[in-house]
């Protein structure tokens, strides 16, 4: 017997349209294959997009395969043809701020984790990020390795757990 939705038969379309979802914390494993991690750097600096492609490289258990885009524009032609895992946002872009796209990317991608970076001091600059719906943010002059694979551990367990709730029956 198939159980009847209470949805409208508009978000029932709408959710058959998202990507689906995938489980990115990878269980223990001894001596396995590592996770693919689908990773979009928007980052409009070569030497900013160097340091975080090498702090990707730390993530041990995930095969990272990063996509950059240098603008927001360019973002969003990215994320309508792949799917991402995670995002690495930088706040002050040429064509905008990263805090807007982080909405845009979750209405295409709701299963995508998004952080935040930005190199203002302003500490609204956080903020605005989060309330955006980044998991996390990092000022980039006080990251370093550990604080930046840290967060974006972190980014992947609590959107992963967010998702989980958000979708739980009442």
């Amino acid at each position: 017997m198939k159980h009847k939705s209470s949805q409208p038969q508009s978000e029932q379309d709408e959710e058959a349209n998202q990507p689906e979802a995938r489980d990115v914390n990878p269980p223990p494993r001894a001596n396995a294959e590592p996770w693919n991690l689908r990773v979009l750097v928007l980052e409009d600096s070569g030497s900013d997009y160097y340091w975080i492609s090498s702090m990707l490289t730390r993530l041990d258990e995930y095969d990272v395969r990063p996509a950059r885009a240098i603008t927001i524009a360019e973002a969003a032609e990215l994320t309508a043809t792949q799917v991402f895992d995670l995002a690495l946002i930088d706040y002050r872009l040429p064509d905008g701020f990263g805090d807007a796209f982080v909405a845009t990317l979750h209405m295409h991608q709701p299963n995508c984790a998004a952080v935040m970076l930005s190199g203002d001091k302003m500490p609204e600059v956080s903020l605005f990020g989060l309330n955006g719906g980044a998991v996390a943010a990092i000022d980039k002059d006080d990251c370093n390795p550990t604080l930046m694979e840290t967060t974006i551990r972190f980014a992947l367990r609590n959107h992963a757990n967010q998702e989980r709730l958000r979708q739980a029956p009442i």
